[in-house]
This record gives structure tokens, sequence and C-alpha cells, in this order.
């Protein structure tokens, strides 16, 4: 299934993908760079190019990692947003760079507290650099 949302930029084109607990809504135009929200995650998932992946602590039970697409697949100023919804005490999502690539210069960034997010955005050849 596909559904067009019309914005002040223009429009952008998403398909739908799944059907139970999988659901996911996935951007076919990236360049119209809108962030695409995924069904919450409780377990380690790797994120794509301009998706904002929710992370729900409390049913994973554990630490979670999230890992960042490699810089080479994806475009310059690509942004990625993750964002605790529950938070189990003792628990932190891992947002991890791939293979070599950095966050800030570092190979990864904890989210220790609850309702906590970070918006990240690509730079080709320099790394991931944390915007929001």
């Amino acid at each position: 299934m596909t559904y067009t949302i019309d914005r002040d930029y223009g429009s952008v084109t998403l398909y739908f993908e799944g059907g139970g607990s999988g659901n996911e809504w996935w951007i076919l135009e990236e360049s119209k760079k809108a962030p695409i929200f995924t069904d919450v995650k409780t377990g380690a998932y790797t994120a794509k190019s301009y998706e904002f992946v929710l992370v729900d602590l409390v049913t994973a039970g554990s630490d979670t990692t999230i890992t960042l697409p490699s810089l080479s697949a994806v475009s310059d100023n690509a942004l990625i947003g993750v964002k605790m919804t529950t938070h189990a005490s003792g628990s932190q999502i891992n947002v991890d760079a791939a293979g070599s690539d950095t966050i800030d210069g570092l190979a990864s960034v904890a989210l220790t507290t609850d309702h906590e997010s970070v918006m990240i955005q690509a730079k080709s050849g320099t790394g991931w650099f944390r915007v929001g």
C-alpha cells in the first residue's frame, strides 16, 4: 500500500510494509527528507535513512542497541532519530555507529533517561553528528 502526504515543501510518498507487529512505513522518495516513524522496537535494530526509531525498554527488559547504517549507504545530511518511549531502571539504549564510523567522534551514544532522544545527521566522509 502507498500513501502520499502533501507538505509545505512538496509531497512524500510512503510505502506500507508488514502485517501484525512488524508494521512499518518506508519513504519511497528519500529526497523529500521527511522522517518516518517505525513501530516501537523492543530489541536490537538497524535504523534506515530518515527514520525515527521508538524504543520501549520496559518490554525489552534489558539494554537495546540501535545501529546506524554505514555512512557509505546513506545520502549526505541524512537524518536518523532515536527516542526512548519507556525506561526500565538500569537499562539504556545504545546508538552505535556502523563499522569504523563515529557519532561526534565516538563509537556510540547512550540514552539513559525516560523519554530521552537524539537526532543524528550524516556528513559523508566525516561521520554522524548529534543535531538534536
